[in-house]
């Protein structure tokens, strides 16, 4: 049973609802939540009548006061039941609230921080991260997802990292640090973490450090006479003294940037896996026994309280989904050169999955490729450091045979010498423009003159590898006197650069045999959402006129405050890519999926719909063919897990394993037991549609999709090709935009 309150406010819009809900929490400990589908409503848990109050947020008042109104929540009734999951989510906040060993970031509440790191490695802090979700399940039921992750952050705060107080040459070397912890090379000004002491830390974004400025001279706001005497007298429990050091940073909405004391700010930094140290990767690592055992244990303390506060009931197990609601997804047939095939697994075992993995590399060998673009300049420039000649030779002569052995063809390496990112471009624009291996270091030059690169050699096809990683192969060959293991090792680094290099080149090394659509298009958004990118790939019957077809186009993206593409735009973009096919004899197409990265926002439904109208009359695309469109959540948001339990423990599910919510929603591992290591955990993507899409159809076509991994042929891919394909053309976007970096 709910009570229905009424806000009065200037303002009604659903952040005024949320604000308000935030309000009573935090200041009442009430659990309220919007009333579904009326925009001056909250329904709030409460037998007791509501005595109105006045709630002061932001740049809003509202009186919040009691309708004398009740409405039963049920959970046969969809909208009720999604009601009653926010509730619950609310109940979890508010026990996590009431709990001082945690802090969370002020962009989300599902997410909260242990108060001391769990590890550090290098200046990096792992802080233990717990994040919470309710998703509502098959049989009137609610399912609370924990699970456990790190947030990294600088062990320095911003006073270290410039501390005038120190050497010139220590001052370089900070600033170099700092500047790498927080992706300058990447065209990132820095997302920091200002800790006041509160329960919340803000995110903002360095801007510069004010040097020679304190607090005692910076000057204050709110009548504060100084930055000094104002955080001592909003912050009196944070120690701050008139001579510490001061930042300029940004905060979000705010848009001159401000002073701030640099000692309250630390860096976040991002890590993937493959960019953390070795002992910081062994620290987090946490295979599914491990998860499952840390989700149990977390629970226990917030859990049981928040599920009775709503007079719900704890089953306490984990859930198994029924046999309806759950599908091992087939793998698809891969067809090579030359006739060769790679035959689904015959039977779901991990030794099967591994095997289906690893013959991809063996199909490859000796012109195993499916096709090279014939019209493709075999002449690739190699640039290399000023390195000792042998690693030069014994790089280039492999490098060159690799390629070969795939293609069936010969191809000519041009050796150029060059130390710098200057010097690369100037060698570089003396030859014909076309594909550049580029081994490069990192520890001699400024980062952000790499990023440049892009830039100047935008017309070039790059592959970027660097000079420590080469070197540390060949140094562990030269001691290991001729072990098979480690020559072994070098050669596969080797053939892995030489798939990427054909990858870039257009080469298709191999295909599926179907995926249930005739083409797939995905969308993706940079992440200075400057650029968006659009990626199309034709899989379909080799009798058809082009059976098979790769297209990746990028654009402008001019209203970068936002991350919705403009619907005409996009629909200006999918003409854009027929008429690059229409040149091209191609059979109508009869069904399309698209991947939207991420979610839809605004009208890009309508965009989509609207060009895609443009391939029906150029002749592309049937009159009434399937179009079914979904959104992708790369890393499940929700925190959900996907193992098969083992005795007292848990194992990693089979790559293929999806399961179905409900009937918009698949959650899927591309990844598994037979590709990961026995200390990771699968990290499952999310993928929603609309009502009218096939969401089982749709979750194939993804798995399937996945198999085109061309950059790691012996391990399962997250994601479907198309998408892994907008994220390097985006990547590679940021990048060329990083001339205006000074």
């Amino acid at each position: 049973m709910a009570r229905r309150l009424v806000i009065e406010s200037a303002i009604q819009e659903e952040d005024v609802q949320q604000a308000v809900c935030s309000a009573l929490r935090t200041r009442h400990k009430l659990l309220a939540v919007p009333r579904p589908r009326v925009s001056n409503e909250l329904l709030l848990i409460s037998d007791l009548l509501f005595q109105p109050v006045i709630v002061n947020v932001a740049q809003f008042q509202a009186k919040v006061s009691d309708c004398g109104e009740t409405q039963v929540l049920r959970f046969d009734c969809e909208p009720d039941t999604k009601v009653i999951a926010e509730l619950l989510e609310k109940a979890m906040v508010r026990e996590f609230e009431q709990d001082s060993a945690y802090w969370r970031v002020n962009t989300s509440a599902r997410f909260w921080y242990a108060s001391q790191a769990a590890n550090a490695v290098d200046g990096i802090e792992a802080i233990r991260r717990l994040s919470f979700a309710v998703t509502p399940l098959p049989d009137c039921n609610l399912g609370i997802a924990l699970d456990v992750g790190y947030l990294f952050r600088s062990a320095w705060n911003i006073a270290d990292f410039f501390d005038g107080s120190v050497g010139s040459s220590e001052q370089e070397s900070r600033r170099k640090r700092f500047n790498r912890l927080r992706s300058r090379d990447a065209g990132r000004k820095g997302t920091l973490l200002y800790d006041t002491g509160s329960l919340q830390v803000m995110t903002c974004y360095f801007e510069r450090f004010a040097t020679g400025a304190t607090c005692g001279t910076v000057p204050g706001i709110e009548g504060a006479k100084s930055l000094f005497e104002y955080c001592h007298r909003k912050y009196p429990d944070r120690a701050i003294r008139p001579e510490d050091p001061v930042a300029f940073v940004r905060f979000k909405g705010i848009r001159q940037a401000v002073p701030v004391p640099a000692k309250w700010l630390r860096l976040r930094i991002s890590l993937s896996r493959e960019q953390m140290p070795r002992s910081m990767r062994q620290a987090i690592a946490m295979s599914p026994t491990q998860r499952r055992s840390a989700a149990i244990a977390n629970w226990e303390p917030f859990g049981p309280r928040a599920v009775a506060a709503l007079g719900l009931r704890d089953e306490r197990k984990l859930w198994t989904p029924s046999t309806g609601n759950r599908e091992r997804l087939v793998c698809p047939k891969l067809l090579f050169g030359q006739g060769r095939e790679v035959s689904p697994p015959s039977q779901p075992t991990r030794e099967e999955y591994q095997r289906y993995f690893r013959e991809r590399s063996a199909k490859l060998r000796n012109g195993g490729a499916f096709r090279f673009e014939p019209n493709a300049d075999r002449t690739i420039h190699v640039v290399t450091p000023h390195w000792d000649d042998a690693i030069e030779r014994q790089f280039t002569r492999d490098l060159q045979a690799s390629l070969s052995d795939v293609t069936g063809l010969n191809f000519r390496l041009q050796s150029i010498r060059a130390d710098t990112p200057e010097e690369t471009v100037e060698r570089l624009r003396q030859c014909t423009r076309g594909t550049a291996v580029i081994v490069f270091d990192p520890t001699t030059t400024d980062q952000a003159a790499y990023s440049l690169l892009s830039y100047e050699l935008k017309h070039w096809t790059i592959k970027r590898l660097l000079r420590r990683t080469v070197e540390s192969r060949w140094a562990e060959m030269q001691r290991a006197n001729g072990d098979p293991r480690v020559q072994r090792n070098w050669k596969n680094a080797i053939d892995l650069s030489a798939l990427d290099v054909l990858d870039l080149m257009g080469t298709t090394l191999w295909r599926l045999d179907e995926f249930g659509y005739d083409a797939c298009f995905a969308i993706d958004v940079g992440q200075d959402r400057r650029h968006y990118a659009i990626s199309m790939l034709i899989c379909r019957d080799i009798a058809q006129d082009t059976s098979f077809m790769r297209v990746s186009r990028w654009w402008h993206k001019a209203d970068h405050q936002h991350e919705g593409i403009n619907a005409e735009i996009l629909a200006k973009s999918f003409a854009d890519v027929s008429v690059i096919c229409q040149n091209r004899a191609i059979s109508p197409l009869k069904s399309i999926l698209v991947l939207r990265d991420g979610h839809q926002i605004g009208n890009e439904i309508a965009g989509i719909r609207k060009g895609l109208e443009h391939w029906t009359k150029a002749g592309l695309l049937q009159q009434g063919g399937l179009v079914d469109v979904v959104d992708v959540q790369k890393h499940s948001q929700r925190g959900v897990r996907l193992w098969n339990p083992c005795g007292e423990g848990a194992q990693n599910v089979l790559e293929g394993q999806a399961i179905y919510p409900n009937k918009n929603t698949a959650i899927v591992c591309s990844t598994g037991a037979a590709s990961l290591s026995a200390d990771m955990t699968a990290d499952p993507c999310v993928l929603i549609c609309q009502d009218g899409t096939n969401i089982r159809q749709a979750t194939r076509a993804f798995y399937a999709l996945a198999q085109l991994n061309y950059s790691t042929p012996s391990k399962a891919h997250r994601l479907a090709q198309p998408l892994r394909e907008v994220d390097a053309i985006l990547e590679d976007c940021q990048m060329r935009n990083m001339r205006g970096i000074r």
